[in-house]
């Protein structure tokens, strides 16, 4: 099963458009997604506003691929899991967000083992192939997440991004 998630602060129609097109392509595959207060209402997944605490760690446990917004929120459970993700940023020029602190985030995460960035939706499918390629990993926290947390907390203090 594969779990999105958009986020919860502003309507995330655009990925919400791509991934129902390509449900509709993909039959075989279950999609569910938790997706805030969203104005587009897919045909082609199942969709609600928001889970209960316990039942989204449920649903995003049992997941074997999560397609998300660039929140690094999204980014740490599927770390915590093992389970690899797709982020797309939001972006502030199509009013999706306030800042593009989440295209600064898919840049930092770009090419990082487990996630799969997807900038250009034009893309979707080969960026869905790239993520239906990945397995399950072992949790990784314990050994990718100092680098991570170190570069994000570099970046938030800095404004550095990693060589």
């Amino acid at each position: 099963m594969i779990f999105t998630v958009t986020g919860t602060q502003f309507p995330f129609d655009r990925l919400a458009r791509s991934l129902d097109e390509w449900c509709l392509r993909h039959p075989e595959q279950e999609v569910i997604g938790q997706m805030g207060k969203h104005t587009f209402a897919p045909q082609h997944f199942t969709a609600v506003e928001s889970y209960a605490p316990l039942e989204f760690d449920r649903v995003f446990k049992s997941a074997s691929h999560i397609i998300a917004h660039a929140g690094m929120g999204s980014v740490l459970t599927a770390r915590r899991f093992g389970t690899p993700i797709m982020i797309v940023p939001r972006l502030v020029s199509l009013k999706e967000h306030r800042s593009d602190h989440q295209v600064a985030t898919a840049n930092v995460l770009r090419g990082r083992p487990g996630i799969v960035v997807c900038d250009d939706l034009a893309n979707f499918d080969e960026c869905m192939d790239q993520l239906l390629a990945m397995e399950r990993g072992p949790v990784t926290m314990n050994t990718a997440a100092p680098s991570l947390l170190t570069a994000l907390q570099r970046f938030i203090d800095l404004g550095e991004f990693p060589d």
